[in-house]
């Protein structure tokens, strides 16, 4: 941020910077809330035209409970990038069934992995 300062003060014309944080164990504490001194940052970033992302392996609709208590500029990349907002909205990836498939059949070929399928 020290860099976009000093910077801005010199007048000089920086492209767009994009940030990306985790969530847990970075962005919020006690898995879910995100402290008023984050979001004051996070704002102030945005107001320098900072495009801020949360990326996370969790399931796009529990980013999003995270990304609304920041604001409504706060984008999402969640499902470890299977599911990522833009400026139109949310796009999602799905493997195919072939890789479906695959990850299904090694999981049953040892009974000490077990495997979790979500969809939204």
């Amino acid at each position: 941020m020290l860099a976009i300062t000093k910077a801005a003060e010199k007048g000089v014309i920086m492209e767009p910077y994009l940030v990306f944080s985790d969530i847990d164990g970075t962005l919020v504490i006690d898995h879910q809330i995100v402290t008023p001194f984050t979001k004051r940052v996070i704002r102030e970033l945005q107001q320098r035209d900072v495009i801020f992302y949360i990326a996370t392996g969790r399931m796009y609709n529990l980013g999003k409970v995270i990304a609304r208590q920041i604001n409504d500029d706060a984008r999402i990349i969640a499902s470890n990038g299977a599911v990522f907002e833009n400026e139109q909205g949310s796009v999602q990836h799905h493997l195919g069934y072939a890789a479906l498939k695959a990850a299904y059949e090694i999981t049953q070929s040892d009974p000490r992995l077990s495997a979790h399928f979500f969809y939204d």
